[in-house]
Parts: structure tokens; sequence; C-alpha cells
């Protein structure tokens, strides 16, 4: 059931455009990444704020064809499967391993219509297609979504990076100026860790808040 909160979101963010995307790896700190605007995702989906210890952020970069994101997430309590399957979806991929999310929504007059890309530190992904105001969820939805993962265990840290055709999002063509909702989350299971880079401030964790989207404009 989706929750609907009391306040409006006002968080917006820049996604600047690349000439072309590298080769997924998982290297965020290449050229293509260190041109994007790298944003924190520091609060709990309540909106109270995480020890640095949990340091998270997230970017963006379009292309003519993908849209691409980044994470770096520090963990404490990492909970990652052995034998990943990575060539096909992970159903209840959230109840399995920490994951990063993003939840986007192309057409901002449909916001409770949106799309759910999940990655977790194994490499491991799931796409769904979500409709509200149907009541559809379609977890066979296939977008494309191409990904990568990087786990440091020294440094306690991991990376991901994925992208998404914009034909799957029935955005190919689209130009500078065109908006989008979205929102961007981190799941850490073991430290109970539900972070929100728009809270959706519900009573208990729930990601599924359209009405607290932040909203994302691609740039030139």
């Amino acid at each position: 059931m989706m929750n609907t909160p009391s306040r409006i979101p006002s968080r917006v963010y820049e996604c600047r455009w690349a000439e072309e995307g590298p080769p997924l790896t998982a290297d965020l700190g290449t050229e293509f990444w260190e041109a994007a605007q790298w944003q924190a995702i520091s609060t709990q989906w309540n909106g109270e704020a995480v020890d640095p210890q949990w340091e998270t952020s997230f970017a963006a970069r379009w292309t003519e064809d993908f849209l691409y994101f980044g994470f770096h997430s520090r963990f404490q309590n990492l909970t990652m499967v052995d034998r990943p399957l990575v060539q096909t979806r992970t159903p209840s991929l959230w109840d399995k391993e920490d994951v990063v999310e993003i939840f986007i929504a192309p057409d901002l007059k449909r916001p409770n219509r949106y799309k759910e890309f999940e990655l977790s530190p194994s490499a491991q992904w799931i796409e769904i297609d979500l409709d509200w105001d149907r009541n559809l969820k379609n977890f066979n939805w296939a977008a494309g979504m191409e990904s990568r993962s990087t786990v440091n265990m020294v440094r306690r840290q991991w990376q991901a990076e994925f992208r998404v055709p914009l034909g799957s999002l029935e955005m190919k063509g689209v130009a500078a100026g065109t908006c989008v909702a979205l929102n961007a989350y981190r799941v850490e299971l073991r430290s109970c860790l539900y972070l929100a880079w728009n809270p959706t401030m519900t009573p208990k964790p729930d990601f599924h808040v359209p009405q607290r989207f932040g909203q994302m404009f691609l740039s030139q």
C-alpha cells in the first residue's frame, strides 16, 4: 500500500550531459564521474541524520542513449552472497543483500508510475515497473539495465555503477531541460539502515512514496 506524506519534496538534482559513457567498471574516480554532481544521501527514510561511518553519495549522467547512475557507500555490516547470479534478475533482492536503489518517474504528471532499479555489492540486480494508479507491479519488466559493483573490505566501502537505456524509460530523444521525478536510496540490512536522498517521512521504512520524490533535470 502506498503511503501519502504531508509535505511536498523540494530537492533538485542536475544530471549532466556526456558525449559518451565509459565501459561499466564501478570505478567512480574517472573523468566521467568526476564531472558529475555528487550528492550525499545522509538521512534515514524518516529524516534522521546518519553517522558519517555510513557515508553515502550518488551521481547521475546522461548520453544520447543512456542514463548512468553511480553510488559510493561506506559500510559497517555488509550483507552479500558468496555466489551471486548476475546474468538474470534476483527476486526480492532487497531482502537478500544490501542494495542501492533508484526510483524514477519519467512523466512528472504521472508520479505514481515509476521504475525501480536495485543493485547489490555482489552485482545482483532487479528492475521493476510500477503503476500505483492501476495497482500494477511488473517484476518481469526488462529495461536492459547493465551494472557493476566492487567491494573494498579493507576500506569498508562498496561502489556501484549502472546504466539504463533511455528508450526503456520512454525518454529516447529527450533534450536538455527535461525534468523527471527521482529518489535515491540505500539499505544496509544488519544495521537497519534505510537511507533516502529525499526522506519519505513514513512511520516505518518505506521507499514507495512518489509524493516524496525529488526531481532530476537533464543539463547540457
